[in-house]
């Protein structure tokens, strides 16, 4: 009798929850259009995502492959997989945007693209400005990753990004960073006839710059207005263009004051500053801060410049007047290298066997991926070719930046075609 109270008892409980949830389910499907619109982009980002979770810490396919490499072992929780890169001009941001894109492609990650592509596949102008959700593929939802070129603006980013994204950037040194800018931009152009001639040395080319470099600044822009240089808005890059690119105010570019507190701001707002000049041991600390893997930033070298026009050296005079012209890159990259090494310091004692790791199988990769080296665009570029049979994960990484951003957008393409 006992027993069959008990049964009775739980069959009336059980026949008491289900009403109850349906009669919550008819309210909220009769009632709540906004949930339902939340449940629709949940499965969209559902279809996108995949079983996140069981990605996390894979390695990329063919296995059997990638058993030639060494990688080290560090016990972490779970990989970060929001992840906003402002790509900074002239500084390797290119091939660090193939490594997080190529992360985020693997991963079925959704990203913050626009439908107008008008400027290139790789630039959203002023982030925030104008835009609305219909400027975007996927619109209304929250991104996982953005990798393109904009004009830093945190506002418009939480806006768009999901609340726990990591922000990341890169940083070179001035000096640097203006020689590559003023070859790539031909900001020579602006120089007087003796200059545009062959045999005159990209040192002469610079000092004769910033002998009258407001001067030479104004006549460039307005030749980028005539057209008569390919790039749109190549003239913002002729001055502190990293601190441009991260949000400065060029209105305070000169006032020191005002740079310190912005550079504080941004080591505030970013998770993390890879530095150039120390390309690799940036990404060891960011994949042990990041959880990521060895293979996740493993790397082919992007948009780089053929030796034979590479310049070889500048005297130290000319190095100083450029870091005098780039006053306010020079403050943000003396910060953010301190902190950099600080980080590395931090990271232990396994950081130089795990650097020396990193770089055997970056060797490792060449040898496996890559059939020649090819300069191309007026040897403006370098080109690999990828091996035939090469193994499966040659593929994404020998592709060119425009070739993976196009498989990027060609999926969320189709994905908002279909919903």
């Amino acid at each position: 009798m006992n027993r069959f109270c008990l049964r009775r008892s739980t069959l009336i409980g059980i026949v008491m929850i289900v009403f109850l949830l349906v009669l919550s389910s008819t309210k909220v499907w009769r009632n709540g259009l906004f949930w339902r619109n939340k449940i629709d982009s949940i499965r969209m980002l559902m279809s996108l995502s995949g079983s996140r979770r069981e990605q996390n810490h894979k390695q990329i396919k063919n296995q059997e492959h990638l058993d030639q490499f060494q990688f080290p072992n560090h016990p972490c929780n779970e990989a970060v997989e929001n992840v906003v890169l402002i790509k900074t001009h002239k500084t390797g941001s290119t091939t660090l945007a193939h490594i997080v894109n190529r992360f985020g492609y693997s991963r079925k990650l959704l990203f913050l693209l626009p439908k107008d592509v008008r400027y290139g596949r790789s630039f959203i102008w002023e982030l925030g400005s104008t835009q609305g959700a219909r400027d975007f593929l996927l619109p209304s939802l929250r991104y996982n990753m953005f990798t393109l070129h904009t004009t830093y603006n945190r506002k418009a980013m939480d806006t768009l990004m999901v609340p726990d994204a990591k922000y990341i950037t890169s940083v070179r040194d001035p000096v640097e960073q203006f020689e590559s800018a003023f070859v790539y931009y031909k900001f020579f152009l602006a120089l007087p006839e003796r200059f545009q001639e062959a045999n005159i040395q990209t040192a002469a080319k610079i000092e004769e710059w910033l002998r009258l470099s407001q001067f030479y600044t104004a006549r460039y822009e307005r030749i980028v207005k005539n057209g008569d240089v390919k790039t749109p808005n190549s003239e913002l890059y002729c001055h502190n263009s990293q601190m441009r690119d991260l949000g400065l105010d060029m209105k305070n570019q000169e006032v020191k004051e005002t740079v310190l507190k912005h550079i504080s701001t941004l080591e505030q707002q970013f998770n993390f500053f890879v530095i150039t000049e120390y390309f690799d041991e940036s990404l060891i600390v960011l994949m042990r801060e990041f959880c990521w893997n060895m293979e996740d930033i493993l790397y082919i070298p992007e948009n780089q410049r053929p030796d034979q026009i590479r310049t070889t050296s500048l005297p130290e005079h000319l190095r100083q007047a450029i870091r005098e012209w780039n006053s306010a890159d020079q403050l943000l990259y003396e910060q953010v290298n301190r902190t950099l090494w600080r980080k590395i310091a931090d990271y232990g004692d396994g950081f130089q066997s795990d650097l020396e790791m990193f770089r055997q199988n970056l060797k490792m990769v060449l040898k496996n991926c890559v059939k020649e080296k090819q300069d191309k665009l007026d040897f403006s570029r370098v080109k690999y070719v990828m091996k035939k049979n090469s193994p499966e994960y040659c593929k994404l990484m020998t592709v060119t930046k425009n070739q993976l951003m196009e498989k990027i957008r060609k999926r969320q393409e189709l994905t908002e075609s279909v919903a």
